[in-house]
């Protein structure tokens, strides 16, 4: 796949088409297009309200730092790697919780993470989402005008970074698994039964984040 990114991109140069970075750092544009097998500009397709508002409602749900505004922002909170931890901290063992029925062991397979690590991906997702909010404000004021210009490209490299942003999502999650898990086993009743405990603690937890 990496190899047919870098081919089209090529293709695409050498046609004059010109793509706008999402990043401004080559590994991490390199990683983005790889991620989200993203190519060369398409034709340019009209997106419809619907679909604009709901790209803009998704991205607008973040929590906002001054330091996103930052112009040193990108390399201080995503570095060089997309997906990656620093290295700076190690998650702890896999552990799991004892007694439990098989077919769950699989959603406590996440390592558990550190404070500093599930702090640094919390920052990471709501700056993804940041920058994705950022792409669908840019141009006029008047919005009918700005989905009007919206490119292609720009959905695509829009809701790759909304992809990204919840995959980053999703490692919290799965890290905290354990802990909705044994909170769940506690609460367990004639009316309320495991799986239906568990899926809305799941929900809440999603939701959290």
């Amino acid at each position: 796949m990496a190899d047919c990114t870098e081919k089209n991109a090529s293709r695409a140069e050498k046609k004059g088409v010109r793509r706008a970075a999402t990043f401004r750092r080559k590994l991490l544009e390199a990683d983005f297009l790889r991620f989200c097998q993203l190519s060369t500009p398409g034709a340019k397709q009209p997106i419809s309200a619907e679909q604009f508002d709901a790209l803009h409602a998704k991205a607008n749900d973040y929590i906002h730092s001054t330091e996103f505004c930052d112009s040193k922002a990108e390399s201080r909170i995503l570095g060089n790697q997309l997906l990656d931890l620093c290295e700076e901290e190690k998650s702890s063992k896999t552990r799991t919780i004892p007694s439990l029925p098989s077919y769950l062991v699989g959603l406590c397979e996440a390592r558990l993470l550190t404070p500093g690590q599930e702090r640094q991906l919390f920052q990471r997702m709501n700056y993804l989402r940041f920058r994705a909010l950022k792409i669908l404000q840019s141009g006029p004021r008047d919005v009918a005008k700005r989905r009007e210009r919206f490119s292609q490209w720009d959905m695509e490299r829009t809701e790759g970074l909304l992809r990204v942003a919840d995959w980053h999502r999703d490692r919290i999650v799965q890290a905290n698994m354990r802990l909705v898990i044994s909170i769940v086993k506690k609460f367990v009743n004639p009316q309320s039964s495991f799986d239906d405990l568990l899926s809305d603690g799941i929900m809440a937890l999603i939701r959290a984040w």
